[in-house]
């Protein structure tokens, strides 16, 4: 006859763990938990999925807390904590090239310009805050793009960016010597890409 392992003996202490939902469905409950409405929740999705975050309900309510901050709607009170870490996920998520792009409601075709722009000029610009190169790319690529209109103003796009105009033109001013090469490379790619 085989012998069985003993069953194991559970205790009161040992309850079985909670199953850990992921943090869109955290994102939904606390948007139902708060009555808020869809935008919110719209809002929250749109940065939880630019940004990878790490899957705990704190960072769900920074989240929501930041969502509602984009939105520009009343918002409610919040632990310190959740404050701190809203404000990471904010400077996040202005710091991608892809929300400089929507704010300025640009369309898919020029943020993917904007976005190749960026990598292109990467070894230029590496050096500057993350901010400042998406302001760069984006003030170059929409200068291509709206070449006819003339561009769009660099103070627009610094207020966008959240920096100073002054810090984006003395920048843009210490790339021109490169700008015909930066702009051939551009050409280059979509010549390379199109064939």
């Amino acid at each position: 006859m085989i012998k069985r392992p003993p069953v194991p003996k559970f205790n009161d202490e040992c309850s079985t763990p909670k199953r850990s939902s992921d943090l869109l469905e955290e994102v939904q409950h606390l948007v139902y938990k708060m009555n808020l409405d869809d935008e919110v929740e719209k809002k929250a999705i749109t940065i939880l999925n630019r940004l990878t975050l790490p899957n705990t309900s704190l960072h769900a309510q920074a989240l929501v807390h930041c969502a509602i901050k984009e939105l520009n709607q009343p918002l409610p009170k919040a632990d310190a904590k959740v404050e701190y870490l809203s404000k990471c996920i904010q400077n996040q998520y202005s710091s991608l090239i892809s929300t400089l792009c929507n704010k300025l409601k640009l369309n898919s075709k020029s943020t993917q310009v904007c976005y190749i722009l960026y990598q292109q000029m990467q070894p230029l610009i590496n050096k500057l805050p993350k901010q400042l190169q998406n302001a760069i790319s984006v003030k170059i690529a929409t200068d291509i793009i709206f070449l006819k209109q003339g561009g769009i103003n660099s103070k627009v796009i610094a207020q966008m960016a959240n920096i100073k105009v002054e810090q984006l033109l003395i920048n843009l001013n210490r790339i021109k010597p490169f700008a015909f090469k930066i702009i051939q490379d551009l050409f280059n790619h979509f010549n390379n890409n199109s064939q």
